[in-house]
């Protein structure tokens, strides 16, 4: 699937607290419109640390939103300077203040929401699983799409094979844990605490730029490896895609890595550690996309370390949720919201 060439403005924050999942899908939009001959320009504000550097080597054209100007006259001042009439913004706190005056000012707006926000955009795109059968949440929007046929998945991922084609050579499970770029709850260390008793494992943590617990991750790391894990901590890595296509499971948020994880055919325990999660979460896992599902806001230690044991103890299972999650991810949710927005 092809769609003409357009200019866009892409909006989002990225923080400790809100992660840089905005920014990431707004990544992936940014590399299917260029791929098809667009160009964009990507406005960052909060505290992105080093993620714009990387998106600038990755061969985005980045700017940082600065917070001594108005908001909504600096992308609009971005969109003049690339000939963009179309901005899309991603952030809870981007709101329909920022819609409605953008929107007199001639730029067509669209926003992603993940089902919370209930923004007023002419066009929404809301790319969770499920989303399709809660067009009700959008009554202002003139066009909606929904559901993870529009899911964003960003170039590194869709290098990829779907469904997954690396194999491993039998022995321990390889797991790669990953809970985003921030993880404000300190659902990392609680993760690989929660692996000690099980079967001895190669454990790969991957810990966010923003993320902080550290000294809590340490000790956990060191307790499971007293238990017999083998356990590698990476800071931000360049191509976490990677790591997922060489583990045998993940367990991670349940965020934009989920659409991630069910392209490259990996089976996924996931965990909402955002309020925006929780219902994303709970749906997954009840439709046997992904194990889970459990809120860590309300989900004490015992109850995480029996969740994460069954999901490591069940082989058939696990190959079977990643069968059923591949067939919900294509891999072409980029094109088709570009499609729609031209």
């Amino acid at each position: 699937m092809t769609a003409p060439a357009l200019a866009l403005v892409l909006r989002a924050d990225a923080s400790h607290r809100l992660g840089a999942g905005h920014v990431m899908r707004l990544a992936a939009l940014s590399d299917a419109a260029r791929r098809s001959g667009g160009r964009t320009r990507m406005l960052i504000g909060g505290e992105p640390g080093g993620l714009i550097e990387t998106l600038i080597a990755a061969g985005h054209d980045v700017a940082w939103r600065d917070p001594r100007e108005d908001d909504r006259a600096e992308i609009a001042r971005h969109a003049a300077a690339i000939h963009a009439r179309t901005v899309v913004l991603d952030g809870p706190d981007l709101d329909a203040a920022m819609i409605e005056p953008l929107t007199a000012a001639g730029l067509n707006v669209a926003a992603l929401d993940d089902g919370t926000a209930r923004l007023r955009a002419p066009v929404i795109i809301n790319p969770g699983f499920g989303a399709e059968e809660r067009r009700d949440l959008y009554p202002f929007a003139r066009l909606a799409l929904l559901g993870r046929d529009y899911a964003l998945l960003r170039e590194v991922v869709l290098r990829w094979p779907r469904g997954g084609l690396v194999t491993r050579a039998p022995g321990a499970l390889r797991v790669l844990i990953t809970f985003g770029g921030s993880d404000p709850q300190g659902a990392t260390p609680r993760a690989v605490r929660a692996l000690i008793g099980a079967a001895p494992a190669d454990v790969v943590v991957v810990w966010g730029g923003s993320a902080r617990h550290g000294d809590a991750l340490i000790a956990a790391a060191a307790a499971a490896r007293d238990a017999g894990h083998l356990v590698e901590c990476s800071g931000p890595v360049d191509d976490l895609p990677a790591l997922m296509a060489c583990c045998d499971l993940a367990i991670c948020g349940a965020g934009g890595t989920l659409a991630e994880l069910a392209y490259l055919g990996r089976a996924a325990a996931a965990y909402a550690v955002a309020p925006d999660q929780v219902a994303l979460a709970a749906a997954q896992a009840a439709a046997g996309l992904a194990h889970g599902g459990l809120d860590l806001a309300v989900t004490d230690d015992d109850a995480l370390r029996a969740s994460v044991h069954a999901f490591l103890a069940d082989s058939a299972a696990r190959a079977a949720m990643a069968a059923r999650a591949t067939a919900t991810c294509d891999g072409r949710g980029a094109m088709r919201v570009l499609a729609a927005l031209t």
